[in-house]
């Protein structure tokens, strides 16, 4: 194909050449035999690279054969990278592998919110009668400080159950010779903030006293009676106070959540004797 197209392209160029030339001169050409570029000879020699040829006047034009293949040229640069293909649909799911082995055991929370404050039990009933025959005032012992100071009425002596009267009301307290049991108290409220008024839990009775907590001469109580259980307060919050702790003032509210207690509002009567005993206590 390469001695064809250079042949065809030998024979325009002479054609040419010919109108140019004297008659019966012979055209010579330079033939590049890698690109089959033609140029006519215009010196005595074809440049290096070429081969010369004489065509004389008769197709197809002589050339001579073609010389070995030369080396293969440098690869060209990389063209540009074509668009990315669209994208393949998505695989169905695989099927879902086992369960794996149970986690470790979380750490325990956080100990819950203390319970209502449980009531007092029951007086017992009253012993057999002495031998002697005596009133009911004298059947009973007078609860007394080292000073004579009168503290109360031991309506059990065992137990160390007092009653007292304190301003209008009468109330009923445990003692110990060492004076007025203190220990813990909540304070109960219907108002998550605690800014209601505070409830105490309803110590069941006919009403004639009050069960009281002693803290030094205030006594914290409910006037509030419920024999029946039919009192129902929501709770939301609470004020917990140790033994040791001022419960006259505000304290620590936290959120409590019980849908309905028989609780009663509190009732706080201070009495200037119980605030100055001399201990221990004794009976008269």
């Amino acid at each position: 194909m390469r001695l064809r197209t250079i042949a065809a392209s030998a024979f325009i160029l002479v054609g040419t050449a010919i109108t140019a030339r004297a008659e019966g001169n012979m055209p010579h050409v330079c033939v590049n035999l890698k690109t089959g570029e033609l140029r006519l000879l215009t010196g005595g020699s074809c440049p290096a690279g070429t081969k010369l040829v004489t065509w004389n006047g008769h197709w197809p034009l002589l050339i001579g054969p073609a010389g070995p293949a030369g080396p293969a040229g440098p690869a060209g640069p990389a063209g540009p990278q074509g668009p990315a293909g669209a994208t393949g649909a998505t695989g169905a799911a695989g099927a879902t592998g086992p369960a794996g082995p149970a986690g470790a055991t979380g750490a325990a929370g956080p100990q819950g919110p203390q319970g209502l404050q449980g009531v007092p039990g029951p007086v017992g009933p009253a012993g057999p009668a002495g031998s002697s025959v005596a009133s009911a005032s004298e059947s009973l012992f007078s609860v007394v400080d080292q000073t004579g100071q009168d503290v109360g009425v031991a309506t059990d002596v065992f137990g160390g159950f007092i009653y007292r009267r304190v301003g209008n009301d009468a109330i009923m307290f445990f003692a110990t010779p060492a004076g007025p049991v203190t220990g813990p108290i909540d304070f109960y409220h219907s108002t998550a903030d605690c800014s209601d008024s505070r409830y105490l839990p309803i110590v069941g009775g006919a009403g004639f006293a009050y069960y009281a907590t002693l803290r030094g001469g205030t006594a914290f109580y409910t006037k509030t009676m419920d024999p029946n259980g039919t009192v129902q307060v929501p709770i939301l919050a609470v004020e917990h106070f140790n033994a040791a702790d001022d419960a006259t003032q505000a304290g620590v509210c936290s959120p409590l959540a019980i849908a309905g207690a028989s609780v009663g509002v509190l009732t706080t009567t201070t009495d200037p004797v119980l605030a100055s005993l001399t201990l221990p206590l004794r009976l008269k």
